[in-house]
Formats: C-alpha cells, sequence, structure tokens
C-alpha cells in the first residue's frame, strides 16, 4: 500500500481577519495581523517569510526594547507557535494581501505596491 504525504505547498493557513502593512525602506515591506484562529503573524516582502506567533506582535512591534518588543527575536521567540519555509507561504500571501488591499489605506505604500507583490506571488 502506498502513503501519500500531502505537499506543504498545500498548507493549509487558517484565515487572515486583519492585516496591516509598513513599509520600511530598501523596497521592504512587513506586514502584521491575525488570524481567525486565535494566533498572528509578522511576515515581509520580498523575502515571502512567516512567523505565526501567539500573541499580538502590533501593540510593540516598531519599540525599541529588544527584550520585551515585538519587533524583537527575544519576544518572538518566546512567542513562537511555527516558522513557515518561505517556499510555503504562496496561498497565505494571496489571503493576506487581498486583506490588506481590500481595508488598509497607508501613506507607507501605494496599492500598486500592493498589486506588485501579488502578481510577484502568483509568479515565485
Amino acid at each position: 500500500m502506498k502513503k501519500y504525504i500531502r505537499s506543504n505547498k498545500l498548507n493549509n493557513f487558517p484565515k487572515v481577519t486583519e492585516a496591516e502593512c509598513s513599509y520600511t525602506g530598501g523596497g521592504i515591506f512587513v506586514f502584521l495581523g491575525a488570524f481567525n484562529n486565535g494566533t498572528y503573524f509578522i511576515a515581509d516582502y520580498p523575502f515571502w517569510s512567516l512567523r505565526i506567533v501567539n500573541e499580538d506582535p502590533r501593540p510593540t512591534f516598531w519599540g525599541d526594547d529588544s527584550e520585551t518588543d515585538a519587533g524583537y527575536p527575544t519576544w518572538q521567540e518566546a512567542h513562537l507557535v511555527k516558522d513557515v519555509n518561505d517556499n510555503d507561504t504562496e496561498s497565505f500571501f494571496s489571503d493576506m494581501l487581498n486583506v490588506v488591499y481590500n481595508t488598509q489605506s497607508s501613506g507607507y505604500y501605494r496599492d500598486s505596491d500592493i498589486e506588485t507583490m501579488m502578481y510577484d506571488n502568483k509568479h515565485r
């Protein structure tokens, strides 16, 4: 009997309920938000990285305390649920970018930036 192993490419992520985008400079965008299962995420473009955490990173992400603020590895590792390989994040980015595009207005990026990311995500 053959066993079939489900590919990580088919990774089923919880639904993104909230997402916000910030441009950090140098072509790098950071995304923070929430899933419908009570977990949260930290993601970025153009690296397609995804870190799932058990506490909302948004309140302290941009702080400067390396021990207690969510933008630093100490906080992230203490709240880590899962790091997702960047090759397995296409479905997450598709969902999340749609949420950002349809809900967030920001001076930190243009709609065309999000459209470019959507295109890049489909063709990576």
